[in-house]
């Protein structure tokens, strides 16, 4: 579709290809359904990716993971999949959807690597996750939110996506589902607007995601936390390195290991 919006990147480290395009005109091409958002841009051609694209969908049949897992997204949800430089990391990437739901009114906070969690004030609950695949100078990063909207457009999406009927992407038709695979595939996970009452339409969701300019991101890490039975100090929290007793620095590699809040440990995946 012809829709443009512009995405800022703003991180906490020097990057060269950010210093000389801070603003990327980014065009958006929403799907009905389809298999993978971020299989699309990954098999797409490197002339295709040098575009600065993003595909988004609310029907996404065979969703990837960090450990190649593939799942079915909710009824409501959001995906989306986009070029940004390579040196993004994950704290960016979540932190930004933190920074959207909390300017959009809810509660989140982010979960070292690559997800977002909302609490109901008695669980926490997992409402989104983030993937990246690097490659060459480009990363594809992969975002699923369980909005759990319900459109009420009558006529094509204009209210909740944005788009007019005529503008939905029908180049790939690998989106079909069974209803019954649906419902065994997707039970334990909740939506942000079950959990919180607070209805987000995928269209204020993307056209935040990419106006953030703030930097600010909270990363809820601790400024110590327990590795290989050792209390380190984080001196990097954007792609958490630690600091033993004796000096050395650790970097934690995220697609190995994830971040445990109740021990503020540093566990295997």
């Amino acid at each position: 579709m012809n829709l443009t919006i512009f995405v800022f990147f703003t991180l906490t480290v020097p990057c060269p290809f950010l210093a000389r395009c801070v603003l990327h005109p980014m065009n958006i091409k929403w799907f009905k359904s389809i298999s993978s958002t971020q299989k699309y841009l990954i098999n797409s051609p490197p002339t295709y990716r040098d575009t600065l694209p993003v595909v988004a969908t609310t029907l996404q049949t065979r969703g990837i993971g960090r450990a190649n897992n593939t799942w079915l997204s909710l009824t409501g949800s959001l995906s989306f999949s986009y070029v940004a430089p390579a040196c993004i990391a994950y704290i960016d990437v979540i932190g930004r959807v933190r920074h959207v739901l909390k300017d959009l009114g809810v509660d989140a906070r982010c979960k070292w690597p690559n997800d977002v969690l909302v609490s109901d004030g008695v669980a926490v609950h997992k409402v989104c996750g983030a993937l990246i695949d690097r490659i060459g100078g480009h990363a594809v990063v992969g975002i699923g939110v369980n909005l759990g909207y319900a459109c009420t457009c009558t006529t094509g999406c204009k209210g909740c996506i944005g788009i007019d009927e005529h503008e939905w992407c029908t180049e790939s038709e690998d989106g079909a589902v069974d209803e019954c695979q649906r419902s065994c595939s997707t039970t334990k996970y909740k939506t942000v607007s079950e959990i919180t009452g607070v209805e987000i339409t995928p269209h204020a969701f993307v056209e935040r995601y990419f106006s953030v300019g703030d930097p600010l991101y909270a990363y809820d890490l601790c400024e110590y936390v327990n590795y290989n039975g050792e209390r380190m100090a984080v001196i990097d929290k954007r792609e958490l390195r630690l600091k033993d007793r004796n000096g050395k620095v650790h970097v934690i590699d995220p697609m190995l290991y994830s971040y445990d809040y109740s021990g503020h440990s540093i566990l295997d995946k």
